[in-house]
């Protein structure tokens, strides 16, 4: 299963590269910062496959901004993407 946010072109690329080498794999949109989202990419996940093999967490963003010209924002979304999002899919698959 792949999860995407943004770039649904890329998400459904790298699923015809998987189909095309016979494999097997579903797309799902969330936010991986969300709670809610990553409960229910699990929940999909489940219920396609059954079980949940391994987790590769892959998500993060970057800022080309440096340190002091960056907004709090912009912090807050690097970190929740980054670190929260890790800690949320690894919390609700284990």
């Amino acid at each position: 299963m792949l999860n995407y946010y943004r770039n649904e072109q890329a998400a459904d690329d790298v699923i015809s590269h998987i189909h095309s080498a016979g494999g097997i794999a579903f797309k799902f949109q969330a936010d991986v910062s969300k709670k809610p989202h990553v409960e229910e990419m699990v929940a999909f996940a489940l219920k396609t496959f059954g079980k949940i093999d391994f987790l590769v967490n892959n998500a993060g963003i970057l800022t080309r901004t440096l340190a002091e010209d960056m907004t709090e924002e912009e912090w807050d979304l690097v970190l929740d993407t980054n670190l929260k999002g890790t800690f949320l899919c690894s919390q609700a698959v284990y």
